[in-house]
């Protein structure tokens, strides 16, 4: 597994090598203006003290459980009793289950009167022909006749295997296999394009009639908020001060029916009904002739214009999708220099080969989840990974535009369209000429204005003639009804103050929800629709052609069997059943023939062995009946039950599978870069997946010799026996014991790092734990990380609140071990118990060799040489230069031209601390 730990293998055993070139780095970083920005932090003092270091290897496997025995009856019957169910504990000895007894206690008495019935023709052979021997003789004459005469029907049978009807079913099955490869055919086809330019053509008109539709929406939402304005308001009270001064006006006119100046204006009401009569006959006339010739060329100059506009919207929509996809090609093109560059710095400076799901993962992030090797010189990846993003953003909006201006074409030529389908339907109604409805209502018109003008002459001459009664009573009618249309006023008034309707605006605001829901769904669509075909339903496709071609290879091989005639093989072994049964009945009539001539030695030799063939078969099924019952061969659990009361099983066939639960195994797989460090003897900790803070105890049993090869990676199986603490009970009965986990009380290291932890242990995430790291190396970590995955890596740390490992929570796990649960193993390789030790970061280099800094009571520094021994990336071991209880300096994070960045700050510091500070820039 190439992880972190892989890095501190190289680093223990190339350290010169690894020395010298982060050192090299550390100088690059700061030759390229990094020497300004680290040195804020102030270096931090620790304590040399006292833990555990170790070195381990991590791999992923399963449970299983070798010892187990598949129990089977040992003859054929009826299972009587099953005295078990899957899960039960048993023991060695108890009965399993029974096959029903009566019918091998039947077999039993058959092999008994057999054998009674062998002496009996033993003795009538021997003591001369009885009459009883002789009708038995003749009888097996006439079943062999029979068997001759099934024979010769069997044979032809052979000769002649289908019939036409057979042969005529097969070749139908044939014609439906090509049927259903076809149709599997067409069902590939649709997959790989199931939308036509049709298709995404009306896809997109649903999507801009969408838009159009919340946009209405909207506006009808704006009008139920806000129903009547200002200025309808002050409309409305004028209407109302209108509507008062009318009533006044009217009572008033109730008092004084006729006045001077109302017979003046009935006078001028005739005169008016005069012209309007005269000017509904102009407009008659004008119907009668609606249009003239400059109408007629002013609409067909209106259809021209639209016409050239419609073709101008054309050509423009054109051009404007042509620049639109040569952006997107640009783009794209850009994107696939940027993505080259970007993976050969990567691959040239560090040597990781990055795989397309992480191809936008940061240079930091690329380093923590893939193992890396450090060359000189190069660009800065930071520099081409964010010109990676930019051409990433800037595909991404060049295929935003695309879709916007092809949107903004589409509905230019759809407007064009519409105003030259107006113009012609204008030029249309030009070319018509006369409507004659339009005349009708002009004339009708006419005969209205000539009433208008004969009533308003009436009421002139009837106020002439001082007609009062009649007027008083018109003056009254007046009004009543000036008095009802200012009460409407009124009401209407105060309806406008009352401002918006409450029902219409949530009615107007489902209207816009619905709206953007389908304007939604619509745009979801047309992204799906631009997807294009779906790999999924495109492999289901083709599995479905696949079967159906092996279908129709399987019909068609059916019916050519069939097409081919009789098998040679079965007519030769009808023939040789004929044969047989000629050579039996044969026998037979020898045999009567020789029983009427008397007792022959042969025969009673004959009789002789069948009595003795009686007497083995009475001793077998009498052993059958002993091996009628099932029992556990030893204490265990049952992990299968195949057999049900009543059910008919064979001699030998699986019952009963019986595990035992005390021997515990992980079949784990190990890396071929990782094979080489395994022993066996080894300690191992085990955790299930499915209970992660449960941990378990193991050593390392088998190492395979041989590789399993998938996919061209090479690995191999490491068995691991699981210490169950000598329970009794075994895994299942969830009473295991063992010892605590390392490291739930160890002394913690400088930094709050437990010495014992393993700096190499990573989240499913690819990143390190968060509780392996000191509060410094967390910090520097998560301000590195997007914001997603800090989240992630928070939430982990909160959710691990307990030390795992505990003789409890082991026993907890126990309960839960099942064959095959998956399992995350940790092999210890090396491992340095209460060891002196510091922190990686405090470990620097000079022409002396690897030192310190040591600080004494005064707060004085001296620069002291160390010898060095094992470190896990975090922690490192001091075998010679230090003694416990010392105070050293640890390097900041960062910190350019740091002549301790050669090793604390480049690795063991954490990619924080040395690349960060290069990758930043």
């Amino acid at each position: 597994m190439r992880n972190e730990l892989e890095q501190v293998r190289n680093l223990r055993w190339r350290w010169p090598a690894m020395a010298l070139l982060l050192g090299a780095v550390a100088l690059l970083v700061a030759a390229c203006g990094g020497s300004g920005d680290g040195n804020d932090e102030e270096e931090q003092r620790v304590d040399v003290v006292r833990g555990d270091i170790e070195i381990s290897v991590s791999a992923s496997g399963n449970v299983s459980f070798p010892k187990r025995r598949s129990l089977t009856f040992g003859s054929a019957g009826s299972v009587d009793r099953v005295m078990v169910e899957e899960g039960d504990r048993v023991r060695a000895g108890q009965t399993l289950a029974m096959l029903e007894s009566s019918d091998l206690e039947k077999a039993v008495a058959k092999a008994e009167v057999d054998l009674a019935t062998a002496l009996e023709n033993l003795s009538e052979i021997a003591g001369g022909v009885e009459p009883q021997a002789v009708a038995r003789a003749r009888e097996l004459v006439a079943s062999s006749q029979t068997a001759l005469q099934a024979a010769q029907e069997a044979r032809r049978d052979a000769l002649q295997p289908f019939s036409v009807k057979e042969t005529s079913q097969q070749a139908e099955a044939v014609a439906n296999a090509q049927l259903q490869l076809q149709t599997a055919q067409e069902a590939l086809d649709a997959a790989r394009q199931p939308f036509t330019e049709q298709d995404l053509k009306r896809q997109e008109e649903a999507v801009a009639n969408a838009q159009l539709q919340v946009q209405a929406a909207g506006e009808a939402l704006d009008l139920a908020r806000e129903p009547f304005g200002a200025q309808q308001i002050k409309q409305q009270e004028q209407a109302v001060a209108n509507a008062a001064v009318l009533l006044q006006s009217a009572q008033d006119a109730v008092r004084e029916p006729f006045t001077a100046q109302q017979i003046k204006v009935q006078e001028e009401a005739v005169a008016t009904a005069a012209v309007a009569l005269q000017t509904a006959r102009d407009a008659l006339e004008t119907a009668r002739q609606p249009f003239a010739a400059e109408q007629a060329a002013s609409a067909e100059t209106d259809v021209r214009l639209a016409t050239e506009s419609l073709s101008n919207a054309r050509q423009s929509q054109t051009a404007s999708e042509a620049a639109q996809a040569e952006s997107v090609r640009v783009a794209e093109l850009t994107l696939t220099n940027a993505i080259d560059a970007y993976r050969t710095i990567m691959l040239s400076q560090f040597g990781i080969s990055i795989p397309d799901a992480d191809l936008f993962l940061t240079p930091l992030e690329l380093l923590m989840k893939f193992p890396a090797t450090f060359a000189l010189g190069g660009a800065n990846p930071d520099t081409v990974h964010t010109a990676l993003v930019a051409a990433r953003n800037g595909l991404d909006n060049a295929r935003s535009a695309q879709a916007t201006a092809l949107t903004s074409g589409r509905r230019s030529v759809e407007q064009a369209e519409v105003a030259l389908r107006n113009a012609v339907d204008a030029l249309a109604t030009v070319n018509a000429g006369a409507d004659p409805l339009d005349v009708a209502a002009k004339e009708a018109r006419v005969a209205a204005a000539e009433a208008g003008l004969s009533a308003a002459g009436q009421t002139l001459a009837e106020m002439a003639d001082g007609g009062v009664a009649v007027a008083i009573e018109l003056r009254v009618a007046q009004a009543a009804t000036a008095e009802e249309n200012l009460a409407a006023a009124q009401a209407t008034l105060a309806e406008m103050l009352a401002g918006a309707d409450p029902i219409d605006v949530a009615l107007s605001e489902a209207r816009v929800a619905k709206a953007e829901a389908d304007l939604g769904a619509a745009q979801e669509t047309l992204v799906d629709m631009r997807a294009g075909a779906d790999p999924t339903q495109v492999a289901l496709s083709r599995s479905k052609v696949t079967t159906a071609e092996a279908n129709l290879a399987d019909a068609q091989e059916t019916l050519a069997e069939m097409l081919a005639g009789p098998d040679p093989l079965d007519v030769a072994l009808a023939d040789a059943k004929q044969l047989t049964a000629r050579a039996d009945l044969s026998k037979a009539v020898d045999d009567l023939e020789d029983l009427l001539e008397g007792p022959d030695l042969l025969d009673v030799a004959q009789a002789r062995f069948q009595v003795q063939s009686a007497e083995l078969a009475l001793e077998q099924t009498n052993e059958n009946l002993g091996q009628s019952t099932i029992t556990a061969p030893f204490d265990g659990v049952v992990a299968t039950v195949n057999v049900e009361d009543g059910d008919v099983v064979g001699a030998n066939a699986p019952a009963i599978v019986v595990i035992d639960t005390t021997e515990v195994e992980v079949q784990a797989t190990v890396d071929e870069v990782d094979i080489l460090q395994i022993r066996e003897g080894q300690t191992v900790r085990v955790s299930l997946e499915s209970a992660p803070d449960v941990e378990l105890p193991g050593t390392v049993k088998r190492i395979a010799l041989l590789a399993n090869r998938v996919q061209g990676i090479i690995s191999y199986t490491v068995v691991i026996g699981i210490d169950l603490g000598g329970l009794a009970g075994g895994a299942v009965e969830g009473r295991p014991q063992g010892r605590p986990a390392d490291g739930q009380a160890a002394q913690r290291g400088p930094g709050g790092q437990a010495p014992g932890g393993d700096a190499g242990e990573r989240t499913r995430e690819g990143l390190p734990n968060l509780q392996s790291l000191s509060p410094e190396q967390r910090e520097a970590l998560l301000a590195r990380l997007s914001p997603e995955r800090r989240e992630a890596l928070l939430g982990r740390l909160q959710g691990a609140g307990q030390p795992a490992g505990g003789p409890a929570q082991r026993a907890g796990a126990a309960t839960l071990l099942r064959e095959g649960l998956s399992t995350l193993v940790t092999i210890i390789v090396e491992r340095q118990q209460d060891v002196l030790m510091v922190p990686n970061r405090a470990v620097g280099r000079s022409e002396a060799g690897q030192i310190v800094r040591v600080v004494d009571d005064g707060g004085n520094v001296e620069e002291r040489v160390v010898r060095l021994g094992l470190t896990d990336g975090v922690n490192i071991e001091i075998a010679e230069g230090l003694e416990e209880g010392e105070t050293v300096l640890v390097a900041a994070r960062g910190a350019a031209g740091n002549q301790f960045g050669g090793f604390g700050g480049g690795f063991g510091g954490g990619f924080g601390g040395g690349f960060g500070g290069g990758f930043g820039r």
